[in-house]
Order: C-alpha cells, then sequence, then structure tokens
C-alpha cells in the first residue's frame, strides 16, 4: 500500500484504510480506560500491568495521528502563505480540488489528526507508556521498589441513606509509597461522606482499630497523623493483611480527638 503518490502528498484513503485494521483495537482501548471513578485504583493497576500488546490501538492513534498532522500541515501552510492549493483525486473524493474546497478537505485532514494524535498520546500517558523511549515502559533506576500491594479500604456511614451501597474498596500502590500516598489512594477508591455542617471527624485505622494511626477531618485539607509520614505501605502493614478502616467520629472537634490520641486519654464522646 502506498501511503503517497508521485507528488509525495499524502492520500487520505489510504488513511481510512489502515484505520479500518485498527478500528476494533482502537475501540477496545478506549472502552477499557472508561469507568467510573471508585474503582480508579483498581484499574491503574491494571493497566500498570496490561503487556504492551494491549496499547496497539492507542499507538495506532498515535502514529496514525501524528502522520495525517504533519502530512496536512505543509499544504495549510502554503495555502496561508501562497493562496495557491490544489488536493489530487482518490477513491475517497474522486475530484480535483482548488482553492477553498481543497483547503476545507486539508483541514478536516489536518483536525482529525490532531484528534488521534492527543487522544492516543493521552492513552499510552495513562497507561504508564513512556513516550519519549520509543513506547517501552519506564524502567525502574536500581534502587525502585517494582512491588505493589494490595489494599482494602472501607468506612463507617454517616446516615441511614449511606447505608445503600457497600462503602468496601480495594486498591493498589507501591510497597514504597508513603502515608499520604497511600491515604490519598484510599479516599479514591473509598471517598470520605460529607455531612451538613462541613464538620465530619475520621479516625484512621490500620488492621483493625486497635492501632489507629491518625485523624482526618472535613475541615482539614490533610489529615494529622500519628506517625511519621515518611513511613512506606511496607512498612505499615508489616505483619499484617494490607488494610485500612476510617471510623466517623460524628462531630466531634478532631483536635481534641488527636490529642487524646496522642496523650492515649480516652476520646471526646462521639456523639457530644
Amino acid at each position: 500500500m502506498v501511503l503517497w503518490d508521485d507528488k509525495l502528498s499524502f492520500r487520505p484513503y489510504h488513511t481510512l484504510v489502515l484505520f479500518k485494521y485498527f478500528g476494533s483495537a482502537v475501540v477496545r482501548t478506549h472502552n477499557r480506560s472508561a469507568g467510573g471513578r471508585l474503582n480508579s485504583g483498581i484499574r491503574a493497576q491494571k493497566n500498570m500491568l496490561t503487556p504492551s500488546k494491549d496499547n496497539l490501538g492507542k499507538w495506532c492513534m498515535l502514529l496514525l495521528g501524528s502522520l495525517m498532522t504533519v502530512s496536512a500541515i505543509p499544504k495549510l501552510g502554503g495555502y496561508l502563505t501562497t493562496g495557491s492549493i490544489s488536493y489530487a483525486h482518490s477513491r475517497m473524493i474522486p475530484f480535483d480540488l482548488v482553492g477553498p474546497a481543497a483547503a476545507l478537505v486539508y483541514g478536516l485532514f489536518f483536525l482529525v489528526g490532531v484528534f488521534l494524535l492527543v487522544a492516543g498520546a493521552r492513552g499510552l500517558m495513562a497507561s504508564g507508556q513512556s513516550i519519549g523511549r520509543a513506547g517501552l515502559v519506564q524502567a525502574p533506576g536500581p534502587t525502585a521498589d517494582t512491588s505493589a500491594l494490595r489494599i482494602s479500604a472501607d468506612r463507617d456511614s454517616v446516615c441511614a441513606g449511606d447505608d445503600g451501597l457497600p462503602h468496601e474498596a480495594a486498591f493498589f500502590v507501591a510497597a514504597s509509597s508513603n502515608v499520604p500516598e497511600v491515604l490519598a489512594a484510599a479516599w479514591r477508591a473509598c471517598p470520605l461522606a460529607g455531612i451538613a455542617g462541613g464538620k465530619a471527624t475520621w479516625l484512621i485505622d490500620v488492621a483493625g482499630p486497635d492501632r489507629c494511626i491518625g485523624v482526618m477531618a472535613e475541615q482539614w485539607r490533610q489529615p494529622k497523623l500519628l506517625i511519621p509520614p515518611e513511613t512506606s505501605a511496607a512498612d505499615l502493614f508489616k505483619g499484617m493483611a494490607p488494610s485500612l478502616y476510617f471510623r466517623y467520629w460524628c462531630q466531634s472537634d478532631p483536635d481534641e480527638v488527636l490529642e487524646a490520641l496522642q496523650s492515649k486519654s480516652p476520646l471526646p464522646a462521639r456523639y457530644s
């Protein structure tokens, strides 16, 4: 199949033929990347472990979009500078076009190319592909931790209406992730509920209520921890099943709750 004719102009019909061959792969790739936000942690891990052949559709979109965009730019540039442009007939458009009609064809060609280029690049980046390294997954450095932990997260319900769906979810993090990174991933998979008044207080438990590692409040931007934030996930869950549970402590003052935990005093009344 010849992509360029004797005058080195790109033939849109041949592009459509290529797209036909790879179309099914593109659709499957798009469907895999779609979905709800609650399972984003699990989907991200699946993408990280997906073989490179599953990214065929994304690579086809990237390469095809690049080819279409690069081929249309000289034509459109010449039209803008000289006011002259022509399109040789093909099977898709069996006419010889000149002037604005030809510019319209190449303009559409350019826009489709840009769309495919951006969609393919975003898909590859979302799958952990390194576009700057010929599509190879970036190799970790010599000290990088390539292991991953599957962690379950769950929380209390804040009211009867919050019991409609289960809150428990699973997500993946690298074993070297620190505590804030682990909690951020947990709250993406298992979002904490907001309440009227915006002052919900949550205790952060690791593998049960006997090990509380911090407090999160709805009015805070970040949790306040009882352990060093640089603690790795591997150390956090060492010797136990990786799990997090967020206990709803109603609207108790989160600073008083944190102070009680730090001093190992009884917690303020939950329903005060």
